[in-house]
């Protein structure tokens, strides 16, 4: 058996407004394409994987549901100023990072945005190859 990379990720929204914030957030800010749409839902090209968005969480979600999403792209620099260029803050500035783990990963640029849920998105320089 082999785990080939992580298929998808699914993010819920509490309202039908959230969805939207999110979908332009990940679609217009981060240019990730529309795969599908259905209605409250929609699913986004993200790589090799894909996140879903939903608007039927029972109740807005606690800070810290999900600690983050990583992305895997060759210019941090180009996504940082998309985010800051569409106003959302960084909150994490772009730096190299090396987790101090068996066997070591590569070093990887590592920063981090606050999204229009209040939740971080990261993304990684190195092509996603950091283990944990």
């Amino acid at each position: 058996m082999r785990i080939n990379g992580i298929h998808h990720i699914c993010l819920k929204a509490s309202t039908t407004e959230e969805l939207e914030k999110a979908l332009d957030f990940y679609g217009t800010v981060l240019g990730l394409a529309v795969r599908r749409q259905w209605p409250g839902g929609v699913m986004l090209c993200a790589g090799n994987s894909v996140i879903e968005l939903y608007d039927s969480a029972a109740e807005a979600l606690p800070q810290g549901a999900i600690r983050h999403v990583a992305l895997s792209t060759p210019d941090v620099d180009e996504y940082i100023a998309a985010v800051r260029a569409a106003g959302y803050p960084v909150t994490v500035e772009p730096k190299d990072v090396t987790l101090d783990s068996v066997p070591p990963p590569a070093p990887s640029a590592s920063p981090s945005a606050r999204g229009r849920w209040g939740r971080k998105s990261s993304s990684s320089a190195n092509g996603g190859r950091n283990t944990p």
